[in-house]
């Protein structure tokens, strides 16, 4: 399933077209123009991978190699109180 729409420019300078499509893989996002090194594929991934949410990227056209992060530590439950991690802090 794929969706296509206009990226608008967070400074009003028009917006580009792109295109997310939901598959096996995970969930990709092409804004027109941009492919990865070896074909026309995604260049933005959201995949979940052994049991962990991870974003992968390739910025550079030319590079093969991709940029994976583990949103591991972007999970609700590593939330900290920062009030209460203060509040401990003054105390010692």
């Amino acid at each position: 399933m794929a969706y296509e729409f206009d990226l608008p420019d967070v400074n009003g300078g028009g917006s580009l077209p792109c295109k997310i499509e939901f598959g096996k893989d995970g969930i990709t996002i092409q804004p027109k123009g941009h492919e990865v090194y070896d074909g026309d594929f995604a260049p933005i991934l959201i995949e979940y991978y052994e049991g962990k949410v991870r974003l992968v990227y390739w910025p550079e056209i030319n590079d093969a190699d991709a940029v994976i992060v583990d949103m591991s530590g972007a999970k609700a439950d590593k939330r900290v109180d920062l009030m209460e991690e203060h509040e401990l802090e003054m105390k010692q």
